[in-house]
């Protein structure tokens, strides 16, 4: 049976949703694709996003993969400081300077579904890999300097590294976060409150203005235009915006934002944060932390990301996606900033991603 692949267009969309309900168990409404693939969410960005699509003979879709397009950050290299005389070049050891960075797109993939009856060998070839061949035709023919990544399930991601496409980063799943006895010292000197989106984005925006160019890891950029598409203008999903702020009147600027969700009827999930200061000590925000979950309430959970060696139900998988056959899987690693602040990332050529690029929309 040959397969025929092309771009999805709003004409298809309708077998995209049946698609999705099909492979999923779950359904997504029109509005939610319209939001996640047509949705401008960025001046700088000529197209939000695209999706590719396998159709059997009788023009039936059977196979889905989205790919999301962001405006991403990306740090400069740190080098030596060097001062021009006009006879030499004298390099100053230990004094390195920081080149400006610049903006990078950033292609997270979402939505990579086949239908049930259609995996596995078949006639025609293996569903997955022709659709993601498709796939990788299409980022290599318009994306080639895009850093592209995602976040599958364990078995999915099995799958895509067997075939080639995939290259593990590190494994993510939920945990509760609990307060810490020795940093309740500090939590008297914070206080927390929630904030309006309308002002919190003002803060936020500033914010990153800002300290964009003091940035040392690659990461999406968390503009206006990002969080007015992510969080305000999802059609059915309630997100909460905290401001953190320290009880003494000589620092009256916010400290951080938080921003969850409704996970179940007693719990919440840390979505997204920011820190205005990025160099603040891990201490005081674990102290935000604390804080955060004290204020959500009693007998309600508060549960975030956290690096695992180990394979649970929720896992996913950070991954790279290899944009060219002729990668080696060694080739295309990039070492991923954690997805929690439990732990700093070391400084370097990173890729940061938060929860919120974990979080399943």
């Amino acid at each position: 049976m040959p397969w025929q692949t092309s771009t999805i267009g709003e004409q298809e969309v309708h077998q995209v949703l049946e698609l999705f309900f099909e492979s999923f168990g779950h359904p997504m409404s029109a509005a939610q694709w319209h939001w996640k693939y047509l949705q401008k969410r960025a001046d700088t960005l000529e197209r939000p996003s695209f999706a590719v699509g396998v159709w059997d003979q009788n023009h039936n879709l059977v196979a889905h993969a989205g790919a999301l397009i962001f405006t991403g950050w990306q740090p400069a290299q740190t080098v030596p400081r060097q001062t021009v005389y006009p006879h030499r070049i004298a390099e100053e050891s230990g004094h390195p300077r920081q080149e400006s960075g610049h903006t990078r797109l950033m292609i997270q993939i979402v939505d990579v579904m086949v239908k049930p009856e259609a995996r596995g060998a078949r006639p025609g070839g293996l569903v997955y890999k022709v659709l993601m061949d498709r796939l990788r035709s299409c980022l290599a023919d318009c994306f080639p300097n895009a850093l592209v990544y995602g976040f599958p399930g364990v078995r999915p991601f099995k799958l895509g590294e067997q075939l080639g496409f995939y290259q593990r980063q590190q494994n993510y799943h939920l945990v509760p976060l609990s307060e810490s006895v020795k940093r309740r010292s500090l939590l008297t000197g914070l206080l927390i409150e929630p904030a309006d989106w309308r002002v919190g984005l003002n803060e936020v925006s500033a914010w990153w203005r800002d300290s964009v160019q003091y940035q040392d890891v690659a990461m999406i950029c968390r503009d206006q235009h990002y969080w007015e598409w992510r969080f305000m203008a999802h059609p059915h999903v309630s997100y909460q915006l905290w401001r953190v702020k320290a009880r003494v009147p000589w620092r009256r600027q916010a400290m951080a934002w938080f921003v969850t969700r409704s996970w179940s009827k007693n719990s919440h999930v840390l979505v997204d944060f920011v820190f205005r200061d990025g160099g603040r000590e891990l201490e005081e925000k674990q102290a935000c932390l604390d804080a955060l979950a004290q204020m959500i309430g009693q007998g309600c959970s508060l549960y975030g990301w956290r690096v695992s060696a180990k394979t649970f139900p929720d896992t996913v998988v950070a991954m790279c996606f290899i944009t060219s056959p002729q990668v080696k899987a060694s080739d295309a690693r990039v070492s991923m900033g954690k997805a929690s602040f439990a732990e700093e990332p070391e400084p370097g050529n990173r890729l940061l991603f938060l929860p919120a690029d974990t979080d399943v929309y």
